[in-house]
């Protein structure tokens, strides 16, 4: 016989087999002993987690004959009639169509027409479709009133990765089942056992590593396996690992981490590039560095956490250093950095070059102080006097300004006093020369707005859009003057933006401004000078003898506006 690939030679053979997803045996096994088998079923999931052998599994369940049993059964105690010839995909009645290439309506139409006849050996008559989001359009329609009213001895199993590309009148005539993604430890449980059947030795960290490599995925992780017994059939190891996949050991990750938090930028690169010479991945070693990195957080706010069944003394001992050594700060920032760079890589024209200048970033955030330390000496800074002679200088200053304007009056102003004559005190005086300064607007570099076009543009040059906007749009001039503007709001305006005008104008200008209101027609708003002169400007181009030949040809076309004729 030809060789299998392990992910063919353990395909589960009962339901009491598959790994991971014990609320799909529990519920089905529920359904088949009250009698309420479902004429459709839906199997969603990522690749690699079950969903072709449990569509397999399913229609022997569907259809299971024995000696004993009559009726279907999802306890596979031996062998039913037609379960070898269904496992090895030749029964009559169990069909498997690979949605992928058999995606048009005519298949569907097919399909259909077999549906009419009753099955020739077994039960029911089961059509697998795999890959089903990828049916078109007019095939889903085609399929809902088969699917919703199917002969009785008629079964659909559906099987998808997409189950959002599914049209929602698919998914409700159907039983749905999302497989879950296999956790780490469900995984690595299968390996072993796997292992044990074919007789070779493995190290607990190597199986770890492919079970998390494979991401919850059963078929990967058999498919990594399976390429590290080629390379080695008497035990797999992270070096076996490292040789063939390029993946990082532990320790190695923990190394360049330990580099990078101490600013030793030039050892932390060296150490990257021989990990990429040795076929390390770049993103796969700064997924490596998230990975202990977030390790190191668990370890720091919930210890108990830890899977230490997967990690061994050595790593868990570093992990234990670094959280006792580092700050949550520290660790926050080097994740965001981290994780901002992850996402910019995969975009980037040279991985290996944007993973150095990240590395290069790390190494320079972590000698930086954290945001809290360098506020509070920035603060400490500004409330210090800048020279002793300064500090020296402020009680002295202080009393000559006492000295000066509390003065007393002279012998001639106490006279006058007498004689019922008010005089400021210098410091009076002070105070009402600062308040007569301050009376109107300063008018120094006042700006020249001698057209209400030249407030428009001073408007858009002072980045006050909004108040350009409103005098476009929602007021008639009918008398423009610099300071005074004389209007007749628009019939959809707010008369409360009178004084809002008024206001900003005064404002932004530093002069005094006076808005008045007229009931007086004024001349159009500018956004209504703007709109007409569009117009004419696209009459203008209809009736020119070029547009008129051009609508010969494309007599449908349209103008929807044209530039400045000048």
């Amino acid at each position: 016989m030809t060789y299998q690939v392990l992910a063919r030679k353990y395909r589960p053979q009962g339901f009491d087999a598959l790994v991971g997803q014990d609320a799909l045996v529990r519920t089905l096994t529920n359904a088949f002993k009250l009698d309420r088998i479902a004429h459709a079923f839906m199997l969603s999931g990522i690749r690699g987690v079950g969903k072709t052998s449990t569509a397999r599994l399913l229609a022997r369940a569907l259809n299971y004959e024995s000696d004993k049993i009559q009726s279907p059964c999802l306890d596979f105690q031996e062998k039913g009639k037609h379960c070898q010839a269904i496992i090895d995909g030749q029964h009559p009645d169990v069909t498997e169509i690979d949605a992928a290439s058999h995606n048009g309506v005519d298949d569907v139409r097919n399909l259909i027409e077999q549906c009419q006849y009753r099955p020739m050996a077994a039960r029911y008559r089961v059509y697998i479709i795999d890959e089903v989001h990828m049916l078109s359009t007019q095939a889903f329609n085609a399929l809902l009133k088969i699917l919703e009213e199917p002969p009785a001895f008629v079964k659909f199993i559906f099987a998808t990765t997409e189950i959002r590309k599914l049209p929602i009148t698919i998914l409700s005539r159907c039983q749905h089942f999302a497989l879950r993604r296999l956790d780490a430890e469900d995984i690595v449980h299968n390996l072993q056992s796997i292992l044990k059947l074919e007789k070779i030795e493995a190290q607990n960290e190597a199986l770890y590593m492919i079970a998390q490599f494979s991401e919850g995925s059963m078929r990967d992780a058999l498919s990594i396996l399976d390429t590290a017994i080629a390379y080695n059939d008497t035990q797999v190891t992270m070096e076996v690992l490292h040789n063939i996949f390029g993946l990082t050991h532990n320790n190695d990750i923990v190394l360049i981490f330990e580099k990078i938090m101490v600013g030793q930028a030039q050892e932390a690169l060296a150490l990257f590039q021989q990990f990429y010479k040795n076929g390390a991945e770049p993103l796969r070693i700064l997924q490596d560095l998230a990975n202990f990195c977030h390790e190191i957080c668990r370890y720091k706010m919930a210890k108990d956490t830890i899977p230490t069944y997967r990690l061994t003394e050595q790593i868990l001992q570093k992990i234990a250093d670094n959280a006792s050594q580092l700050t949550l700060g520290q660790l926050d920032r080097f994740w965001q950095c981290l994780m901002q760079g992850l996402q910019e890589i995969p975009f980037s024209h040279a991985h290996l070059a944007s993973a150095e200048m990240l590395i290069i970033r790390l190494c320079c955030l972590s000698v930086l102080p954290p945001p809290d330390d360098i506020n509070k000496y920035l603060q400490a800074e500004l409330n210090k006097p800048d020279t002793v002679e300064e500090k020296q200088a402020e009680p002295i200053a202080e009393s000559i300004t006492e000295q000066v304007y509390q003065q007393p009056y002279t012998q001639e102003e106490e006279k006058n006093i007498q004689q019922g004559e008010t005089f400021p005190t210098p410091l009076e005086e002070l105070h009402n020369d600062a308040s007569q300064s301050n009376e109107g607007y300063a008018q120094i570099d006042l700006p020249s707005l001698i057209r209400f076009e030249d407030l428009l543009a001073y408007l858009e040059s002072k980045k006050e859009i909004k108040t350009k906007l409103i005098l476009e749009k929602d007021i008639h001039i009918i008398e423009y003057t610099q300071g005074t503007i004389t209007l007749r709001l628009a019939s959809h305006a707010d008369p409360s933006i009178i004084q809002i005008i008024q206001n900003k104008l005064s404002h932004i200008t530093n002069q005094a401004w006076q808005i008045i209101h007229d009931t007086a027609p004024g001349q159009a708003t500018i956004y209504q000078q703007k709109e007409e002169d569009k117009k004419l400007r696209i009459k203008a181009v209809q009736e020119s003898e070029e547009m008129i030949q051009f609508k010969h040809y494309f007599p449908n076309s349209e103008i929807v506006d044209v530039g400045s004729l000048e």
